[in-house]
């Protein structure tokens, strides 16, 4: 697999649509994770109790013991006969199933025992849901029976140091990174002005949507069922989302977003140098006015990036390359007694990515998705006559990105660039 990885880190098959070769249709699976104590648990019992009464059949998949609660009264196994995960009945054709070590092959086992409406995968409060997320993204042998609707990332409201660099505030930004909604969890129990300030900083993040809840209860959960975040066309939704009243959209220009470590400010003005060394003195492109030290944010850990290119085309194998390359630049492939393994390196590490694209030789949308090193390139409709002028948009979320960088490489991918 990691040999000539920045050649296969494009996922293939991205045209079918998300029902089964029988035509049936898949299962969605929504990855839940969070920080211990968030109310990841709270939330699936809530889901539970809600669908239970429709006569919804669930999964509830854990990797790690929970207030669900999982008894070992059956034991699923692989198809050689290994025990992969502990599962309980809890009414209603409803299972909740804790798995041992694998995860896809316990979704295997599952799936071979009946049929169900929905699958939740809880994560650990340490798991990282990229990791899941791409598997499931990927994993041909599931693509027959399964579909990856999104990932929540639940917080709690109380936890107001999230640019902290304790081990939950890492933590909780690295699983937040990869959420396609967020559930503000305990709001009842801060104020209004927390609020606020949270939301804020989660926009710097993840520029997702955030729902508030008290005790992990959702107003819409339908809503939540059918995310289908990474269908091809959710990432024009999702940038949208990101362009909301809040940002900005700037030509030749990333606006970039981040929350306590990248050293990259969330603001496109930012000229002159601040407290913390970022130095910008070109006030012909940024304009003059100048932010104070409180409106630079930095983070060495994670963050996001926007990046407009107007008035240009994307060159598609251009951005496949680049895209190929930069996916996997934090990762050094080596030799160990034989064996190819991966090592992290200092680089900057996309961890999510969609874009919209404007592309030469088609009349057609094209829409980019990424997650860890793998992503995919699809059509959509026709651009309209009033579409005539529109620019391409990508959202990048990651760990120290360089924003110099990013937009450099992506105005190399147009059409014409050297």
């Amino acid at each position: 697999f990691f040999e000539g990885a920045p050649i296969t880190c494009e996922k293939k098959g991205a045209e079918e649509s998300q029902s089964s070769s029988s035509g049936g249709h898949t299962v969605p699976v929504t990855i839940v994770t969070g920080w211990l104590g968030s109310g990841k648990t709270t939330f699936l019992r809530h889901v539970l109790e809600t669908l239970q009464k429709s006569h919804k059949k669930i999964a509830i998949i854990q990797n790690e013991a929970s207030g669900v609660g999982v008894e070992d009264e059956l034991k699923l196994v692989d198809d050689e006969g290994r025990p992969v995960a502990d599962l309980k009945e809890i009414g209603g054709g409803c299972v909740c199933c804790s798995v041992r070590s694998d995860f896809v092959a316990a979704l295997e086992a599952l799936l071979k025992t009946r049929k169900f409406d929905h699958i939740f995968v809880e994560c650990s409060g340490i798991a990282d849901p990229g990791q899941l997320a791409q598997m499931f993204w990927l994993d041909d042998s599931l693509e027959g029976g399964i579909h990856l609707n999104g990932v929540i990332g639940v917080i709690d409201a109380r936890l107001t140091n999230l640019s902290g660099m304790d081990k939950v505030a890492k933590a909780t930004r690295n699983q937040l990174a990869y959420a396609d909604i967020i559930l503000m969890n305990k709001i009842d129990l801060v104020d209004e002005n927390t609020i606020k300030k949270l939301k804020s900083t989660l926009r710097q993040l993840n520029p997702v949507p955030v729902e508030l809840t008290i005790r992990s209860k959702v107003k819409d959960l339908q809503t939540l069922l059918n995310l289908q975040a990474y269908k091809p066309d959710a990432a024009e939704a999702a940038i949208q989302q990101a362009l909301g009243p809040t940002s900005h959209s700037h030509e030749s220009h990333g606006h970039g977003h981040a929350s306590a470590e990248t050293h990259l400010c969330h603001h496109p003005r930012h000229s002159g140098k601040c407290a913390h060394g970022c130095n910008d003195n070109s006030e012909a492109k940024h304009g003059t006015n100048k932010l104070s030290e409180k409106e630079c944010v930095h983070d060495e850990s994670i963050g996001a990036h926007f990046v407009e290119l107007k008035e240009v085309e994307i060159d598609l194998e251009k951005l496949r390359r680049w895209l190929a390359t930069v996916l996997w630049a934090h990762i050094k492939v080596k030799e160990n007694e034989g064996q190819k393994e991966k090592k992290m390196n200092d680089a900057s590490v996309i961890m999510r990515m969609k874009g919209l694209l404007r592309v030469k030789g088609s009349t057609e949308r094209h829409y980019l998705q990424a997650v860890q090193e793998l992503f995919e390139i699809t059509t959509g409709p026709k651009w309209s006559q009033q579409d005539e002028a529109v620019s391409s948009k990508f959202v990048i979320i990651g760990q120290r990105l360089n924003a110099k960088e990013l937009e450099d490489g992506l105005r190399n991918c147009c059409s014409g660039a050297d």
